[in-house]
């Protein structure tokens, strides 16, 4: 089987969540809920309110996604 192709999109933290989790507004005006894969231990204290970002999702679920990438401002 071949792998599911993701979906990269840019966006902008509009809120901070529990568990390490941010809801992101895409450049597409979707507002998805997304978790940061960076580094596990920590990793989401670099991350802030307005920070752009690079969110991969799954075609099949566009309502959750993860961060892959902090986009310089």
């Amino acid at each position: 089987m071949s792998k599911v192709e993701r979906l990269e999109y840019a966006g902008e933290i509009s809120e901070c969540l529990a568990d390490g989790a941010f809801r992101v507004k895409l450049s597409n005006d979707l507002e998805v809920v997304a978790v940061w894969v960076g580094n596990p231990a920590g990793g989401e204290a670099d991350l802030s309110l307005n920070d752009r970002v690079l969110v991969e999702m799954a075609p099949y679920d566009l309502e959750r996604g993860r961060i892959v990438l902090r986009l310089e401002a």
